[in-house]
């Protein structure tokens, strides 16, 4: 059973104002966990929300009531390409001389497994920031200290479907993160690190 989009609306609010989450928000959050569709929507809402607050196209006191987004303007910084065990990473124009956009083969996979194979790479600038690969899961982790995390967000475009997931906070790892089931990706689907417009 899904969420109401009414309940995913009130998450989204909570997240842009910080809020605490009670018992039935963090429900929510569980069952987001494994229902892609609700994330999707989840997703969809916040952007919509933040972007409506930063322009002021939307008073903060409205957020629980803002419409489901469909598209965000943005920029691409960072590809990553997914290969049989390994991610390919590809810095953009005009980023490719900013270093905290170098991410480097984590030492410990590149001696262990060959540069060939990684599927862990490291920011250059933040040990804790990283873009990893487990199984077919994608996982992008960043630290808001050297990061601007209320600019950025991941896209995905596959075929003639786009979503674009927010950098949400993880408690365990005190990191903003991302994590894309590619499972069900083609082969030519296309994800990419972003910044807001």
């Amino acid at each position: 059973m899904h969420n109401k989009i009414e309940e995913l609306r009130g998450l989204a609010g909570c997240y842009l104002k910080g809020q605490i989450l009670n018992d039935s928000q963090l429900a929510i959050k569980r069952h987001m966990a494994g229902c892609e569709e609700c994330y999707r929507l989840f997703c969809l809402e916040y952007l919509l929300q933040k972007t409506f607050l930063e322009k002021s196209l939307l008073p903060e006191e409205s957020l629980e009531e803002a419409p489901l987004a469909q598209k965000t303007a943005h920029s691409a910084i960072l590809r990553i390409q997914r290969w049989k065990g390994r991610l390919e990473l590809t810095i953009l124009e005009p980023f490719q001389n900013d270093p905290k956009w170098s991410f480097i083969p984590a030492p410990n996979f590149a001696m262990a497994r060959g540069t060939e194979h990684v599927s862990h790479y490291q920011s250059a600038v933040s040990e804790e920031s990283s873009i990893q690969r487990r199984g077919h899961i994608v996982i992008v982790q960043l630290d808001k200290s050297h990061y601007p995390i209320e600019q950025l967000a991941v896209h995905v475009r596959d075929g003639r479907t786009e979503e674009t997931y927010p950098f949400l906070y993880d408690e365990d790892t005190e990191l903003y993160e991302v994590t894309l089931d590619t499972e069900n990706y083609s082969k030519s689907a296309q994800i990419e690190v972003v910044r807001l417009q």
